[in-house]
């Protein structure tokens, strides 16, 4: 087993160059959170700024939406078409005009089990280009 330190960590990770924007490092696209679940959209979006991402859009059911908004700053906050909560079939159109503008989904962090997220999940799973 390898340990890892501050300075190990620093020396693996680009420097940004001074003359550069946050859109220059990524746009990144949350589909986070149901109702009862906003603390792990929050947490999902907060280690996504801490980890480098650009751009952090965190797209969450409409429901939650002002929880959310209240709670972060640094990311832009969408409110989806939801049902009881949970994104939902609705929400697809929204999703579809966001996709081709990221360069990475995240989709999934307290998102609840339901019909309307099986439903999302499929889109995606259907829609998003995957290198590997």
């Amino acid at each position: 087993m390898q340990y890892m330190n501050e300075t190990t960590i620093r020396t693996l990770l680009p420097v940004r160059a001074r003359d550069t924007h946050k859109g220059d490092y990524g746009k990144l696209l949350l589909l986070c959170g149901s109702r009862g679940f906003t603390g792990a959209a929050a947490l999902a979006a907060g280690g996504a700024l801490r980890s480098g991402a650009g751009l952090v859009y965190l797209a969450v059911p409409e429901r939650i939406y002002a929880i959310e908004a209240v709670k972060l700053t640094e990311p832009v906050v969408l409110p989806l078409p939801d049902m009881d909560g949970m994104l939902c079939a609705a929400s697809i159109p929204k999703i579809a005009e966001l996709l081709p503008k990221m360069d990475a989904v995240l989709f999934g962090s307290g998102s609840g089990i339901g019909r309307g997220t099986e439903e999302v999940l499929l889109y995606l799973l259907k829609n998003c280009e995957c290198p590997l």
